[in-house]
C-alpha cells in the first residue's frame, strides 16, 4: 500500500490541477504495471488523506477531486 500511496503523491505532484480518483487510479495503475487492485488504491487514498498528504474537494460534476498538499510534496522525498 505504501508503494501505491507514494505513486499517488507522484502523480498529483506532476499536475497543476486537482484530479478525480478515476483519473488518478488509471495513472497509478499504469505507472505500477497494471497490477493495482482498486481496494489497495482506496486504502492508499485513505492513508494519504489521513496523513494530510492530499486534500479533496467535492466537485458537482466529477465527485471528489484530489490535490497534493505541501506535506504530501515533502513526503514524496522522505
Amino acid at each position: 500500500m505504501k508503494k501505491v500511496a507514494r505513486e499517488i503523491l507522484n502523480v498529483l505532484a506532476g499536475w497543476d490541477a486537482p484530479a478525480s480518483e478515476a483519473v488518478i487510479y488509471a495513472q497509478v495503475n499504469a505507472s505500477l504495471g497494471g497490477r493495482v487492485l482498486l481496494s489497495d488504491f482506496d486504502d492508499a487514498v485513505t492513508l494519504c488523506q489521513g496523513e494530510r498528504w492530499i486534500t479533496g474537494v467535492d466537485d458537482r460534476l466529477l465527485g471528489i477531486v484530489w490535490s497534493i498538499t505541501n506535506k504530501g510534496r515533502a513526503q514524496r522525498h522522505a
